[in-house]
């Protein structure tokens, strides 16, 4: 049953107008609480944040833009039940001086909301990657959305970024375990982590050694949601 509406939820069946597609679509998106992931995937392809005014072949592209990171939402839902943040979170823990502005500013958005999702993040999303909190041993997560100017989308290019899952088998699977390890952690521990990563990428310029300092935090949906958000710098 899950299965199905993975692959196909109803909200993406060509067979209805788009007109109830699509609000079904942003209701979904309101249950699950995934309002900051969808604005920023909206961004991202048309330079808005607001889908109201997206003509239907734009909303079309939205909807299927979204559909696996709100098909795996519903699914673990039914699956793992609501996910909240754990009363060990540590909310009130200091930012670590070595973090630079942006990650301070992240971490700092993260702690007055409590690990929610918020607008607040809007200016910091395109230096934002946001992961599934499950993964095969061997892998890394399931990569719902990159934004445009983190680091591996300016290494591998725009159009890697605008189809991140379909992207990811691109990299080898030395740097995808490499990726997965403070994901991990975080999946297990609901702390944030502060981690140095060092891949050598194939890119558009050719192989690339980088060295990459990610903070990756923990964050819930007002649905129950729970996803692994990563900024990282160079």
């Amino acid at each position: 049953m899950f299965g199905n509406y993975a692959a196909n939820p109803p909200y993406l069946s060509l067979k209805r107008p788009i007109s109830f597609r699509f609000m079904e679509f942003r209701e979904t998106v309101s249950r699950l609480g995934l309002e900051t992931f969808s604005e920023a995937a909206c961004r991202q392809l048309f330079g808005v944040c607001d889908a109201g005014s997206l003509g239907n072949s734009e909303k079309e592209l939205l909807l299927e833009r979204c559909r696996l990171c709100l098909a795996s939402a519903v699914v673990d839902l039914a699956l793992r039940g609501s996910r909240q943040p754990p009363p060990h979170t540590p909310f009130d823990k200091r930012p670590s001086p070595h973090m630079n502005s942006a990650q301070t500013k992240f971490y700092r958005i993260w702690q007055e909301t409590g690990g929610r999702p918020d607008k607040a993040l809007h200016p910091l999303m395109k230096h934002i990657t946001i992961f599934d909190d499950k993964a095969e041993d061997d892998d890394s997560p399931t990569l719902f959305y990159c934004g445009e100017d983190t680091v591996i989308a300016r290494w591998m290019g725009l159009e890697w970024a605008n189809a991140p899952n379909l992207s990811r088998p691109a990299l080898p699977p030395s740097v995808r375990w490499k990726i997965a390890t403070g994901l991990r952690t975080v999946m297990l521990t609901d702390h944030p982590v502060r981690d140095t990563v060092h891949v050598s990428v194939e890119t558009l310029e050719g192989e690339r050694d980088m060295t990459i300092n990610r903070l990756i935090l923990p964050f819930w949906s007002s649905g129950g949601v729970r996803h692994l958000y990563c900024l990282s710098g160079l």
